[in-house]
């Protein structure tokens, strides 16, 4: 469950076994060591979902991490000798619709698949590289576009909402679809 705001979002996940994971993600964070994590965010998120405001009363402060929402640049090359990053390690995102562990296991599948084919360490790598570099820079474009939409305030976050809220289930469904399939 996601909760949108001018200049922030947050969210809340069940892991299940009783654990929950959550985020605040403001768009121009610079934490201040005088003041407390959970004022921070009690300050600039307002008025705060009583989902979040019950993860704030949960959650030891020593657990929380702040870090800034946002892209961190992508390694060149993502290989060295015979160590090979993927997933985060190699081109992190901002948080969106769960598209870093998605690239991971992608990335994952396609290692697997070069490395059956009995080519050398360096030829695997650098095709590796080639070929989902294109797909880890469109899942950092479209989490950057996401942080911007869900963060919109003002006329461009009504306008946000009210096309959302007026989307046909047509337009929903192949939204979707081409965020499942990769298109």
């Amino acid at each position: 469950m996601e909760f949108w705001q001018p200049g922030v979002k947050a969210g809340v996940a069940d892991l299940g076994h009783g654990e929950t994971r959550w985020y605040v993600a403001f768009k121009n964070y610079i934490p201040r060591a005088t003041e407390s994590k959970k004022d921070q965010i009690l300050r600039r998120m307002k008025p705060l979902p009583e989902l979040i405001q019950s993860c704030l009363e949960w959650t030891d402060e020593d657990q929380m991490v702040p870090t800034q929402a946002g892209d961190l640049l992508a390694l060149s090359p993502w290989y060295r000798d015979r160590v090979l990053m993927i997933g985060d390690a190699a081109h992190a995102t901002s948080p969106y619709a769960g598209m870093g562990a998605c690239s991971a296991i992608a990335d994952a599948a396609f290692l697997a698949d070069l490395m059956a084919s009995g080519r050398s360490v360096p030829a695997i790598f650098q095709e590796f590289q080639v070929v989902r570099k294109h797909a880890a820079d469109s899942v950092i474009k479209e989490s950057r576009r996401g942080l911007d939409v869900s963060t919109y305030g003002d006329l461009k976050g009504w306008v946000r909402d009210w096309m959302f809220k007026n989307m046909p289930e047509k337009k929903w469904n192949q939204i979707v679809t081409d965020m499942v399939t990769g298109h």
